[in-house]
């Protein structure tokens, strides 16, 4: 990797490090997700937030859209039982597995926490063009998809996503040269000079 792009993927990672905090912070949390008992943890929204995609899901089914080891949706799942927000059926083609629905309340529940979201957004985006936010989406579902590449594979679930294979994000020498990744950077180097 030469040195220019070290800087720029530097910088970009020092950008995602500072946001992950940010978000990661209470305050966030409380404004996204809500406080006290009306309160939902990142993880639990989530959750939330496939099944209410389609009508059932099975436990292992939620974890792998989610990208998480099984154990973390079991460990979501059990909460969100007791607030009404999801209910277990046995799968009718198979009577030992069983299915998560999301209820009526649940979804309402994850409605509000997707608007308090977008509203939260729309607040510290105010500053952004609409052309500008239209590139960074663009942006970060493309660097999303190299991540997915990247670890898993495949970018499922994103039909924006572009389908190189895993092999194809890195060359032999560990170089980038996913198409994509390298035009992120360039585009942020083009931003960097503008700074």
């Amino acid at each position: 990797m030469d040195p220019s792009t070290r800087r720029r993927i530097e910088r970009l990672t020092t950008a995602v490090r500072d946001f992950r905090r940010i978000s990661s912070s209470s305050a966030f949390a409380s404004r996204w997700l809500g406080a006290g008992a009306d309160a939902l943890e990142g993880g639990q929204y989530d959750v939330l937030d496939r099944l209410s995609e389609r009508e059932a899901w099975r436990m292992g089914e939620i974890a792998a859209a989610l990208r998480v080891d099984p154990s973390a949706t079991t460990r979501a799942v059990p909460p969100l039982e007791q607030m009404g927000f999801v209910e277990r059926t046995r799968d009718p083609d198979d009577g030992r597995a069983v299915l998560l629905r999301i209820t009526d309340e649940g979804r309402a529940r994850q409605e509000r926490a997707r608007s308090h979201g977008l509203e939260l957004w729309g607040e510290a985006l105010e500053e952004f063009t609409d052309d500008e936010l239209e590139e960074f989406a663009a942006f970060m579902r493309r660097l999303a998809g190299s991540f997915e590449r990247l670890l898993f594979g495949s970018a499922p679930n994103d039909p924006e996503s572009p389908t190189e294979s895993a092999a194809e994000v890195r060359s032999p020498s560990g170089g980038v040269t996913d198409p994509d990744l390298k035009e992120v950077i360039r585009r942020l180097a083009a931003l960097e000079a503008k700074f």
